[in-house]
């Protein structure tokens, strides 16, 4: 297994909704089942946090209410760009179904950007497939990149 991750500073409130979705992912009956945020935990150097059942539920389900409501567009609009602000450690796309041409976008600080793809890595692009004739513009097929930004004006 590789060297554990130290969490510092604003980094340690990114453990509460991973926590709770790796708790989740353990139950007999899970709401999200994200194995991703179990690896993830597992990887921290860190001591858990403290947050209450309650809360812990109320994350996983506002998590599940969320991949329902993004699923729902995305089936409707196969070809969106989606920009996932604030993302934190979420593995939002990686529980639901994406379509061959959305393009996502996990966008957050530097430093969260930076942990997550130590955590979290990105999937290799799918295959390049050939425009069809007389295609304009080409879709882009990536499933998932992460993106740094900071919170200065330069956005």
């Amino acid at each position: 297994m590789a060297d554990r991750i130290p969490l510092t500073g604003a980094q340690e409130r990114l453990l509460v909704p991973l926590h709770a979705r790796a708790l989740d992912s353990r139950s007999p009956r899970p709401v999200l089942g994200d194995r991703t945020a179990v690896r993830a935990l597992r990887r921290i150097d860190s001591r858990r946090p403290r947050a209450s059942a309650w809360t812990r539920t109320l994350v996983t389900l506002r998590a599940r209410l969320l991949d329902e409501w993004s699923a729902d567009f995305l089936a409707e609009h196969p070809h969106a760009v989606v920009l996932h602000l604030g993302c934190g450690l979420d593995s939002r796309s990686d529980r639901i179904p994406l379509p061959e041409g959305v393009d996502w976008y996990d966008v957050d600080q530097p430093d969260v950007i930076a942990l997550r793809r130590e955590l979290l890595p990105e999937p290799p692009p799918p295959p390049a497939t050939p425009s069809p004739p007389r295609s304009r513009t080409p879709r882009c097929s990536t499933r998932s990149r992460a993106t740094a930004r900071s919170s200065s004006r330069d956005w």
